[in-house]
């Protein structure tokens, strides 16, 4: 991955430590979109509109459109983005179907895909719980998948060639040319 670029990273998401996992262990600087309402949220809010992150209206489906153009214009204009592409936390530890929005930013704003595989956070922290776990949690970083040959007529082969690579990586020892990062907690 070259520093000077920006990228969508996507990874499968099994906890709620998966998001500081992301923030910990990813090289570059990246966005995630958030409800719109979490922008209004003291302390966490503030620091969502002051880093740049990207709210998402979700109040009727034309302001959601308009929320996800100004997405893909900022990653577009250079931010890269980190989306959880399942939508939500697995309910029983197993990678969910993904759903098609994050493919088609990355898709129209020209970036390539970066599989991430989050090992471990479930067993810590599964949905069912608040009450986390010590342990181990790697985070697998894949070789990113470029975008420019897909379109919305065949955006299901993007999204099956990304679930399978962060697939891979949830089953084993990490494969290929990847980078994983550990941390016990």
């Amino acid at each position: 991955m070259s520093e000077d670029r920006n990228y969508v990273y996507m990874a499968n998401h099994s906890s709620l430590i998966d998001t500081p996992a992301l923030f910990a262990y990813l090289p570059h600087q990246f966005r995630i979109m958030a409800k719109k309402e979490l922008f209004w949220v003291p302390f966490m809010g503030w620091h969502l509109w002051s880093a740049g992150n990207f709210p998402i209206d979700r109040s009727d489906p034309r302001k959601t459109a308009k929320s996800l153009r100004g997405v893909i214009d900022g990653v577009r204009a250079g931010k890269s983005l980190a989306v959880f592409p399942e939508g939500t936390r697995t309910p029983d530890g197993k990678l969910q179907e993904f759903k098609q929005g994050a493919f088609k930013i990355a898709v129209r704003a020209g970036v390539p895909i970066v599989p991430v595989s989050i090992r471990g956070t479930f067993k810590l922290l599964p949905k069912t719980t608040l009450a986390p776990r010590p342990g181990r949690v790697d985070v697998i970083i894949g070789k990113p998948i470029e975008t420019r040959e897909y379109s919305d007529r065949n955006l299901s082969e993007l999204i099956a060639r990304t679930r399978a690579a962060i697939q891979a990586n949830l089953e084993g020892a990490p494969r290929e040319e990847k980078e994983a990062a550990s941390v016990r907690v």
